[in-house]
């Protein structure tokens, strides 16, 4: 089973990233990110550096059969990258946050209730939203325990 804590507003200060962006398919997201947060964490650790949050996924086009993500680590100060990756930030502002305890399977359900909650307030999306993967699953085999924190950030 699926549980969610309630959506709750929230002020986020800037946050500096490192960010690889590709388009794929919905159903290749699990291969994309595992192909992506491992060379961002390397690139962070050649650079004698660490990260400073946990990787996320930022949406930034969906459809049934394509997707472009953002997949992305937080770092503490602004860095130059390399190739591939990028600096990024997540800019400061206000957002919906809601918690995901849970299967990614099921994160479309938590989603649904942002959506939900959004409208209901009559707020607006100013941009997309971020999936920050506060359970790492090669540490954690329990999918039923994973917890995946969602922003919307809103006008």
């Amino acid at each position: 089973m699926t549980i969610t804590s309630d959506c709750k507003i929230v002020v986020r200060e800037k946050t500096h990233t490192l960010s690889i962006t590709r388009e794929t398919t919905p159903d290749a997201f699990g291969t994309v990110f595992a192909e992506c947060f491992p060379a961002i964490h390397q690139f962070i650790t050649a650079q004698g550096k660490e990260q400073s949050g946990r990787p996320f996924g930022r949406y930034l086009e969906m459809s049934d059969t394509k997707a472009v993500v953002e997949c992305g680590i937080p770092v503490a100060n602004e860095m130059a990258g390399e190739g591939q990756i990028v600096p990024s930030e997540i800019p400061a502002g206000r957002y919906v946050l809601k918690s995901h305890i849970g299967s990614f399977e099921t994160l479309g359900e938590t989603h649904g209730a942002i959506n939900a909650f959004i409208a209901k307030q009559n707020l607006q999306i100013a941009g997309p939203p971020v999936e920050f993967y506060v359970s790492d699953p090669g540490e954690e085999p329990d999918p039923n325990k994973w917890q995946t924190d969602i922003i919307y950030p809103i006008a």
